[in-house]
């Protein structure tokens, strides 16, 4: 198919393309209406190991660095019944309520980030701020070392998490936009089929694609019999008068080394305008 075929098509099926798209695309805005929204919030936290001073020695408390192994055993322990039931109760939230809640260390600090997600903006703020403290509170019990040395973590609030303005999914621009995509795809491919399965012959270019016999002349649409039936009378210069002309011209020159010739003027299905065209070749 060459691109002015390709354009052919898509200006003969343009209602197909375009009721496509716009199914698609209604389809999709409603969808997106009817999904829950999805709000995300992420604070970071900076943890260290603390050990207080000795009795009666007046010394500083001490910080520790945590080591790379604690922080992927912490990694592992935030999404625990051991963390996430006491945040429930800090939360004033009831046992069992779900919480979606994941964890990302940094590679080259004591860095977490710390990730909720929900239904409620403000809720997962407020995950994201306290399973921090929460995760430090009871990190010590899952290192014997710290535990033996008397140490303790401590979670120190980097970037708080702040409460979400816009959702995260669904995301209404791309959906609509993808919607969009998915439909306009689908109406060229429907055009396209319809197009390859339709066997009507409309035009020349039709014609030319399923004979080899050359066209000898081609008579534009007229809104009535009245108005084609003596076009070289009534309207000698109009469209279907000039191109009676073009058919006269191209009948006599089907074949000059003859003196005499017969034609028939026929047609698929009644009323096509075989009258029509043999009266206005009788006046050309």
């Amino acid at each position: 198919m060459t691109f002015r075929e390709f354009l052919s098509v898509l200006g003969a099926r343009w209602r197909i393309i375009a009721l496509s798209l716009l199914v698609v695309v209604a389809a999709t805005a409603v969808q997106t209406m009817l999904t829950p929204a999805v709000y995300t919030s992420s604070a970071k936290i900076y943890l260290r190991a603390t050990q207080p001073p000795a009795a009666g020695t007046g010394n500083q408390v001490t910080t520790y660095a945590v080591s790379s192994a604690d922080l992927s055993t912490y990694l592992d322990v935030l999404t625990s019944p051991s963390v996430m039931d006491p945040l429930r109760t800090r939360l004033g939230l009831a046992p069992g309520t779900p919480l979606n809640v994941s964890g990302e260390v940094s590679q080259t600090s004591n860095m977490m980030t710390i990730t909720a997600t929900g239904g409620d903006p403000q809720l997962v703020a407020r995950v994201a701020t306290e399973a921090g403290p929460v995760l430090a509170d009871v990190a010590k019990k899952f290192s014997p070392l710290l535990a033996s040395n008397g140490q303790s973590v401590e979670a120190d609030t980097i970037v708080p998490a702040s409460v979400p303005g816009e959702p995260t999914s669904p995301n209404a621009k791309r959906n609509l936009a993808l919607g969009g995509l998915l439909g306009l795809a689908l109406g060229l491919g429907l055009a396209l089929l319809r197009h390859t399965l339709d066997t009507k012959v409309r035009t020349a270019d039709d014609i030319k694609a399923i004979s080899s016999r050359p066209i000898l002349g081609d008579l534009p649409v007229v809104k009535s019999v009245k108005d084609s039936l003596l076009s070289l009378e009534t309207d000698p210069h109009g469209r279907h008068a000039e191109a009676i002309r073009r058919l006269r011209t191209n009948i006599l020159f089907v074949d000059v080394t003859t003196g005499g010739h017969s034609f028939v003027v026929t047609s698929s299905v009644p009323a096509e305008g075989k009258t029509t065209t043999t009266i206005n070749l009788a006046l050309a």
